[in-house]
């Protein structure tokens, strides 16, 4: 049997070609999709498969390697649509000439010219790649570069559309050269490749002079691209101007067979627009004008039904060449008239084709037939054909020799009927016998070698291998002895290498399996030591604060990190990989004085660490004294006895301030913040009038700065002094002995009234009896507190009995309620409807009274005092309900809202929880509105007096009483900024003149900004300890 078999085989290959896709017949394809098997593309009446390559580096088995799998095991052909070229100009952001720019048509040409070694590279990773999977015996089809004539100077002037950069390519040298070297590299891997040409309907009779370039004899098809031909027309596409004709493209490349392309549109989209090719008469008209192969992306069983109906044989005519000259066609399942006998033979079990192993039996392929006279089948050598006539079945079965390669077999079946004949040419598929492929390292698997020295010889041994590749470093050399199938590795490490560890790997293909082995070696650098030095030599520097020091460049080598330390403010170091340096700059921060400093610049190596050292040394900049008036007027007149407006400069880089000039009673202050001098005081009573030019000198460490003023002072006489004291002060209780006498007895009254509730509030607010004592210390102390024009005299705060003040107030408040229940009592639509208190005395933590404002058109919340109000708007109505806070203070709070552009105030007087009865009875922070009681004046304190009058009285609705006491506290305003000075931890409160809290600022060691407060009078207090402060104040 086997020598039978060796005899038959060389004439079974001979007349058994492989015929996937075959010149003699009409050929149906469909394109790859990655679920397909074998055995959905089997027994479809298809040919081949189609795929678009290109838009990866390099060949993929996964998805290209998976369809030539599918290909190989049913025996259909590979049909590649190369759009290489394009997708390689795609990666570089152009898309296809017809989906947007840039595009192929405008930078296509450009690509090829700087690109075509890369463009080269992809092919040949494509053609080996099929080649490994695949294999080279069996053809595939090869359309070079759909489109092609895009890139060429012809294609460019065709398409007015758009210009290629740089000009397109010499329609010879894209047709020729370019077109040549991508044949050479498919061609090389794959030697049985057929290669096709692009059709571009689009050139129309153009399409001789483009096809004319090409070398007809490297050409085996053309192709079209792109869908949307024509099966029932002479012409190609019908769109666009396109008046090509399938037979004008024929003809135009010389009798190349045209293999058409349909059911797809632009952007690859796949359609149903293939049906007119699937009618027989359409299809015979097309074949007559040289089309031989239809290709669909998705294909519906239509097709396939059509395809296993109408096998087509194509006859050329006077030639033996598969080019056609001319054809005809006829169909084995037509009959020539309806008086021929027609003769049946199908498939009715077994698989076609199918996969046998050598030594296997195969599955039997059985055949029904009608009408038959006689079958020759020609099969392979250990297979046969029995025909039962009983059962009308033809059945193919037998084993396949063991020693049978891997190989697929097309059988032919000639079946003979009483009126026709056709061939039947069913396909086995054989593979040899498991054979095991195996590769090992036999000597020095692993190593460690010193940078520079050679490894020693790594052997490779492997067994049943048909191709091997190996892995190696660059500079290594590797031999191979087939006789005992040794791969030996030789190589000499590179003196410049790191520590790392290098693999040299040796992969093997074989027959049933792939293997691989590794071998390691370990290499170890050689010692690299640090060396630097300073370009240019010098590693000092002298440098003044706030300008450029001129660089310190270090060049350095064996350097893995830098630190830098002990450099003045405002310089960095900073690292050049590229120029191996290390370079200290920077601009030196304009406040350093002078100083030297050594920088360390500590090195970290491969092998070793160092330092660098050096010294800058920092001359300081030379800083000017500021001497700017910022508030108050330089040039002021003022009576004797009388405040001068405080004048305020703004100092800077000084240290010694001196004053001369200023008339007696002035005088000037040193912020503790060393920012501002400010001149203050009451000029002396004494002083007749006169213009006193004054001076203020300040030195600094780098210079000296001065400012002038005049202070005319006006002769204070006794009417002026009264005149004086009503100007300022708009109290009329100073002008009388008998109101002063009455003042003296208010404030006893006050005193007696309120000193219980005063006692049990506050500890820090003083008694009726120690204001009376304060009252009688006044005289003894005035002396003392006129000569002094730092501090002024402070005050204590007292509680009046209730006066016509407080009843003005009383009234006032009863009018402003009358006119909130005037305005919840308007039934007009457009007037604000207030429901609920808008003046409410609530303990924290309790529950207050809601309040509803209805026909609301504009709502604004103005302030943000009562925090825990929360406002919510439903229509035209705005609610406010809940509970007061329990953190909330004990006082008054007045929250103001803007209701159709009137303005309401909420007032809440929060007192202590009702739960702790000491609290309860206690009274608000905020000072009792009342009057101003101003102490009886003394003999003395004329001047003093006459002042405290101005700070602390008023007929405007007053809140807080004062008398004076002597107090280590004193407040001077300038501008917006109270400065406060007396002690290091001073409480400023603030309120409006109707007593209502305005701040609060607890700490205080200097000034206090004012800037949130409006413009007006407020009552500012002070408490230090024991000590307290009360003043009116104006804040402009």
């Amino acid at each position: 049997m086997k020598k039978f078999f060796f005899l038959i085989l060389p004439l079974l290959l001979s007349t058994l070609s492989f015929a996937a896709f075959d010149n003699g017949k009409f050929n149906y394809g469909r394109q790859w999709a990655g679920n397909l098997t074998a055995s959905d593309v089997s027994n479809k009446g298809l040919s081949h498969i189609a795929i678009w390559l290109g838009d990866n580096e390099k060949y993929n088995e996964y998805w290209e390697g998976a369809m030539m799998g599918v290909c190989k095991e049913a025996n259909l052909t590979p049909v590649i649509y190369a759009y290489v070229i394009a997708e390689y100009d795609k990666d570089k952001g152009n898309a296809d000439c017809d989906m947007g720019n840039p595009n192929h048509c405008t930078n296509g040409a450009e690509t090829i010219r700087k690109s075509w070694g890369n463009i080269i590279a992809r092919y040949k990773s494509y053609a080996e790649g099929i080649a490994k999977d695949y294999g080279t015996s069996n053809p595939t089809i090869w359309l070079i570069e759909p489109d092609f004539i895009q890139y060429s100077r012809t294609g460019d002037s065709i398409d007015t559309r758009f210009s290629q950069v740089g000009g397109g390519i010499p329609d010879d040298s894209l047709a020729g050269y370019y077109f040549n070297s991508i044949v050479s590299t498919i061609k090389t891997a794959l030697p049985n490749a057929k290669i096709a040409v692009d059709i571009s309907p689009w050139l129309n009779d153009y399409i001789r002079v483009w096809y004319s370039k090409f070398d007809k004899s490297k050409v085996d098809y053309l192709f079209t691209s792109g869908g949307r031909t024509q099966g029932d027309n002479a012409r190609i596409r019908g769109d666009n101007n396109n008046n090509l004709t399938w037979a004008g493209a024929w003809s135009a490349m010389g009798g190349k067979p045209i293999i058409a392309d349909d059911g797809y549109g632009v952007g690859g989209a796949s359609n149903g627009d293939y049906i007119e090719w699937l009618n027989i008469n359409n299809l015979s008209a097309r074949v007559q004008d040289g089309v031989i192969g239809l290709t669909i992306p998705e294909p519906a069983d239509t097709l396939y039904k059509f395809a296993k109906r109408y096998n087509i044989s194509i006859t050329v005519q006077g030639s033996s060449s598969s080019t056609q000259s001319s054809s005809s066609m006829s169909s084995s399942s037509m009959s020539s008239s309806s008086s021929k006998v027609r003769t049946v033979f199908e498939l009715t079990s077994g698989n076609v084709p199918q996969t046998v192993t050598a030594g296997d039996e195969m599955s039997p392929i059985v055949y029904r037939y009608e009408n038959l006279t006689k079958v020759s089948a020609a099969v392979l050598s250990g297979l046969s054909g029995t025909k039962n006539s009983d059962k009308k079945t033809y059945t193919i079965s037998g084993r396949i020799p063991e020693n049978a390669p891997d190989s697929s077999f097309v059988m032919q079946l000639t079946v003979t009927g009483p009126d026709t004949n056709f061939v039947v040419k069913p396909v086995i598929n054989v593979k040899h016998k498991p054979v095991v492929t195996t590769v090992e390292v036999t000597s020095n698997a692993t190593q460690t070698v010193t940078a520079g020295d050679s490894i020693k010889p790594i052997v490779f041994k492997y067994a049943n291998i048909k191709s091997y590749s190996v892995t190696k470093p660059s500079g290594f050399t590797y031999a191979v002895d087939g006789n005992t199938h040794e791969i030996t590795v030789r190589g000499l490490l590179d003196d410049n290498l790191s520590d790392q560890e290098l693999t040299v790997k040796v992969d093997v293909t074989g027959l049933d399996n792939n293997a691989s082995a590794s071998a390691k070696i370990t290499v170890k650098h050689k010692p690299a030591m640090i060396a630097y030095e300073v370009v240019g030599g010098n590693a000092d520097r002298t440098v003044t604060a706030g300008e450029e020091i001129e660089p310190i460049v270090y060049s350095y080598k064996n350097v893995r990190n830098f630190k830098l330390s002990g450099i003045p403010k405002g310089l960095k170091g900073e690292l050049n990989g590229n120029e191996k340096t290390y370079t200290i700059s920077g601009i030196v921060a304009d406040s350093l004085t002078d100083h030297e400093y050594t920088y360390t610049i500590s090195m970290t190596g491969i092998d070793n660490d160092s330092t660098a050292t050096g010294k800058i040394t920092v001359k300081h900049k030379p800083a000017l004294p500021v001497l700017e008036l910022t508030s108050g007027n330089a040039n002021q007149k003022v009576t004797a006895g009388s405040d001068i407006e405080p004048i305020v400069f703004k100092i800077q880089n000084v240290t010694e301030v001196k004053a001369s000039g200023l008339p007696a009673g002035l005088t000037g202050v040193i912020s503790k913040s060393n920012t501002t001098y400010t001149i203050w005081g009451t000029v002396a009573d004494s002083l007749t009038a006169y213009v006193y030019d004054y001076r203020i000198a300040v030195t600094g460490a780098d210079g000296s700065a001065d400012a002038e003023g005049k202070i005319t002072v006006v002769e204070r006489s006794s009417s002026s002094v009264a005149s004086s004291s009503s100007e300022e002060s708009s109290s009329s209780e100073e002008s009388s002995s008998s109101e002063e006498s009455s003042s003296s007895s208010l404030e006893s009254s006050s005193s007696e009234e309120s000193s219980s509730s005063v006692e049990s509030s506050s500890s820090e607010t003083p008694s009726s009896s120690s204001v009376e004592s304060s009252s009688s210390e006044e005289s003894s102390s005035s002396s003392e507190a006129s000569s002094s024009s730092l501090e002024p005299s402070s005050s204590s705060i007292v509680t009046p009995p209730p006066s016509s003040s407080s009843e003005e107030l009383a009234s006032s408040s009863s009018e402003e309620s009358s006119s909130s229940s005037a305005e919840s009592s308007s039934s007009d639509a457009n007037q604000v409807v207030v429901t609920g208190s808008l003046n409410q005395t609530v303990a924290a933590g309790g529950t207050f009274e809601t309040i509803t404002f209805s026909n609301v058109q504009t709502f604004n919340r103005d302030t943000w005092n009562i925090w825990f109000f929360d406002f919510k708007k439903s229509g035209d109505v705005v609610t406010v309900e809940g509970s007061v806070h329990e953190s909330f203070p004990v006082g008054t709070a007045v929250e103001t809202v803007t209701v159709n552009g009137q303005k309401y105030e909420i007032t809440f007087v929060v007192t202590a929880p009702e739960s702790s009865s000491s609290v309860a009875s206690s009274s608000s922070s905020a000072p009792s509105s009342s009057s101003v009681v101003t102490p009886p004046p003394s003999s003395s304190s004329t001047s003093v007096s006459s002042s405290s009058a101005v700070e602390s009285s008023s007929s405007e609705s007053p809140t807080l009483a004062m008398s004076r006491v002597t107090s280590p506290l004193s407040m001077v305003v300038a501008g917006r900024t109270l400065h406060v000075s007396g002690t290091n931890d001073v409480s400023v409160e603030v309120f409006d003149m109707q007593g209502r809290p305005l701040m609060a600022i607890a700490h205080v060691k200097d000034s206090v900004n004012l800037e949130s407060l409006h413009q007006g009078n407020v009552v500012v207090r002070l408490r230090a300890g024991s000590n307290t402060l009360v003043r009116r104040i104006v804040v402009k």
